[in-house]
């Protein structure tokens, strides 16, 4: 297990043991550069969750590392990264600094989805984004949330009109995570028909385009130094280039397209709070250790309460380890992603967005008061958890999809999903 300990100014720090067992000489590099990048992330959580600013020298560090195009195929001068890989070093880096890690991981859904369609659809648009990211080092996001709509990729509430040479986009969309630093933005719409149907479309766009404007609306509990601001398109030209996919508005699609998008962030998720719960168990241990307390003569490590706190920290800690790790290794790596896949990551999603706040939970009932105070992380990884369960699919949405599918009933069943 990669450790994590408090060095002599309070702050998080990476140790330089590491412990993915039976990995890939591939996996393993990408591992070492990760872990390398956050013991530099862990030295400015502290300061970038104070200010509130964007981590503009993590990203500097991320872009110029091989970490960027990791899910790219070799020819494009990526690793041709699994999802196994990516949950790794997602793991890695959040232990550093978890917003940043939440910046990556929409970076990490994107560029796979993108690399699967141009393998699973060769002659289509994908390559020929894949060789622009590429070429250009593109940091990726998505604009995917909308105040109104359940889900802005089922029921967007974008509009999208057909004009010469593309589509008139206007949009209000919410966590846009990482948005002062993307190059790259997905986003969704409906058109309506001439018969006045309606269909949604999946599309590109770049921070720099005429009409496209962050709200400056990222004052938060946690995960500060992700900016996920809002965004807005007034009047923006998507030209056809950057259409990636027409879809059916209202529907459940289940092309490649969707699911292995939502497979690989559900899996990133779950990496990024595994992460912080990890850390969080490190940090108290390290704290315990030398450390007692009046009228008591043995360090604080033997109080029985503290012990049982930490065994039921790791138990949970194991937990998210095992589900992550089997759930990215049976991904269809290569071949065709079946709706199963979304199943499986949406359960290893939810059982560590929900354990992970538990886990920080024990560290702070062992460590008292003093984990209250700034000089600690804890404080600010008990914030930060708190975001977990809001991702799409939610806690509570991945339930009930979880119950629907189980008794074979209609996924957007009246009634349900807010219906």
């Amino acid at each position: 297990m990669m450790s994590i300990m408090l060095n002599q100014a309070d702050r998080l720090a990476v140790d330089d043991d590491i412990c993915y067992t039976a990995v890939s000489p591939n996996r393993a590099t990408l591992i070492d550069i990760a872990c390398q990048l956050a013991r530099q992330f862990a030295t400015r959580a502290e300061t970038l969750d104070a200010s509130g600013e964007f981590p503009t020298e993590n990203v500097a560090e991320f872009r110029a590392s091989d970490l960027l195009l990791m899910a790219l195929p070799p020819e494009l001068g990526g690793r041709n990264a699994s999802m196994l890989d990516m949950a790794q070093v997602l793991h890695a880096l959040s232990k550093g600094c978890p917003s940043t890690a939440l910046i990556f991981n929409m970076h990490f859904a994107l560029s796979g989805q993108l690399a699967h369609m141009a393998q699973v659809e060769p002659e289509g648009v994908w390559r020929d984004w894949l060789q622009r990211i590429a070429a250009r080092r593109m940091l990726l996001g998505g604009a995917l949330s909308e105040s109104g709509s359940w889900n802005a990729v089922m029921f967007p509430l974008a509009t999208a009109e057909r004009v010469e040479g593309g589509y008139r986009v206007n949009a209000n969309r919410s966590f846009c995570t990482g948005s002062a630093g993307l190059d790259l933005i997905q986003g969704t719409a409906a058109e309506t028909l001439p018969d006045g149907s309606r269909r949604s479309i999946y599309f590109l766009f770049t921070p720099d385009q005429p009409g496209v404007r962050f709200k400056d609306d990222w004052q938060t509990l946690g995960m500060r130094g992700s900016h996920s601001q809002g965004v807005m398109l007034q009047d923006v030209l998507v030209p056809d280039d950057a259409l990636l996919f027409h879809y059916g508005y209202g529907q459940l699609d289940f092309s490649q397209v969707w699911l292995s998008f939502l497979a690989w962030s559900f899996a990133g998720f779950a990496s990024v709070y595994a992460g912080i719960a990890e850390a969080a168990r490190d940090v108290t241990v390290q704290t315990l250790v030398g450390r007692s307390r009046l009228p008591g003569t043995h360090a604080m490590a033997h109080k029985p309460t503290n012990q049982l706190n930490i065994a039921k920290m790791d138990v949970l800690n194991a937990t998210m380890t095992a589900i992550r790790e089997d759930t990215a290794r049976r991904y269809p790596q290569g071949a065709f992603v079946t709706p199963q896949a979304i199943l499986d990551t949406a359960i290893a999603k939810y059982v560590c967005v929900t354990s992970a706040p538990e886990v920080v939970n024990h560290a702070m009932s062992v460590i008292g008061g003093q984990s209250y105070f700034r000089k600690l992380p804890l404080e600010r990884m008990l914030r930060d958890v708190r975001a977990g369960p809001f991702h799409p699919f939610s806690a509570d949405d991945t339930l009930e999809m979880l119950g629907k599918f189980a008794f074979g009933l209609p996924f957007l069943e009246a009634g349900g999903w807010a219906l």
